[in-house]
């Protein structure tokens, strides 16, 4: 499981029996979302916010509510589409 720290400067990855094994420090606190894509499903795509920030923590955070990417070790897994409620 990958998780984005909100207030946390990084993404975390747990294994499944909940440990620790990873993590990916970022230059903003705010991190908000990841997602793997590429071919091979190895690319790290991440969201970040400024909101919530000081004008000061703005300054010291310049790249706050950009999108960053990472190539991890591990790839993500494809996930089925969903069509529910949607024509074609």
């Amino acid at each position: 499981v990958w998780v984005a720290l909100f207030g946390g400067w990084r993404i975390e990855r747990y294994s499944p029996a909940g440990e620790l094994v990873d993590q990916v420090p970022l230059p903003c606190a705010n991190v908000t979302k990841l997602a793997f894509g590429g071919d091979d499903l190895q690319t790290v795509y991440v969201t970040t916010a400024w909101k919530g920030l000081t004008a000061v923590e703005r300054q010291h955070q310049p790249q706050a509510g950009g999108l960053f990417s990472f190539r991890a070790s591990v790839a993500g897994q494809v996930h089925a589409r969903c069509t529910v409620g949607f024509e074609r």
